[in-house]
């Protein structure tokens, strides 16, 4: 078992170096003394000490995040936990985020900001995919919490889809709550048993999307992108610099002429 201790937290997956909360360097213990994060009045006044108010603070931060909907600490830590942090990973999690719940809780799947110039092709996605799910996704589903494609008033949620996305929350959850450190093996032995009926699992899709693929997508997502803006800045500069040469030019003319 492996311990952090800013967190307090107790993760029983001996292969997790760094803390998913706080990216904090774990340390290896023998029994789990992890104390409850659920509320401070889990905790025994007589044991709480600075260091683990700090831990409870930590964590109370990423919850309070992703019930406001800022979910990109919440995004970090899912990331973390999956061992991956690829363009397509990260926007497959704003777009499961954005079906969740009855309304939409931003514009965009996922938020343009600085970085955006870097990743035109998946900003063009965003776009495109974001205006798709809302014509589409016309319908809410009170059992899982998400939205869905209603073709007709009396179509119900299609119920495989609908346990998807009940697994998909769960993950979430657990994750983001620190139960995830006692769960993790249920959630394992759950995944491999849909696998075996032949039934989607949530868990073995975000772990799957671990590849080389994803990391030459951004490669060449990156490269594309700073070859899209050189040429744009090229196009928007031309009629500069011939507007600059046709002067030289003519001064040159006029320097002849004399």
């Amino acid at each position: 078992m492996k311990k952090c201790n800013r967190c307090k937290i107790v993760f029983h997956n001996d292969e997790r170096s760094k803390c998913l909360y706080c990216d904090t360097t774990l340390l290896t213990v023998d029994r789990d003394d992890t104390l409850g994060f659920r509320d401070d009045k889990d905790f025994d006044p007589n044991l709480i000490g600075d260091d683990i108010k700090r831990g409870v603070t930590v964590l109370k931060e990423v919850l309070s995040e992703w019930e406001m909907g800022e979910y990109l600490r919440a995004q970090y830590v899912v990331g973390t936990y999956f061992k991956v942090r690829t363009f397509k990973f990260m926007y497959d999690f704003s777009r499961n985020h954005f079906k969740m719940g009855r309304d939409y809780k931003r514009t965009l799947i996922q938020p343009l900001n600085i970085t955006s110039f870097l990743v035109i092709p998946w900003v063009i996605v965003d776009v495109l995919d974001s205006l798709y799910i809302r014509l589409t996704y016309n319908a809410y589903c009170s059992k899982c919490g998400w939205k869905f494609r209603q073709v007709h008033a009396t179509q119900l949620h299609d119920v495989e889809e609908c346990t998807y996305n009940q697994e998909y929350s769960r993950i979430v959850n657990e994750i983001l709550s620190g139960n995830v450190h006692k769960s993790e093996g249920q959630l394992k032995e759950d995944a491999y048993r849909k696998f075996r009926s032949g039934k989607r699992s949530a868990y073995k899709d975000l772990c799957s999307r671990r590849s080389g693929m994803g990391w030459l997508m951004d490669v060449f997502c990156i490269w594309f992108s700073i070859l899209a803006l050189m040429v744009a800045g090229v196009v928007a500069a031309m009629p500069f610099f011939l507007q600059f040469g046709k002067f030289m030019t003519n001064d040159v003319e006029v320097e002849e002429a004399q």
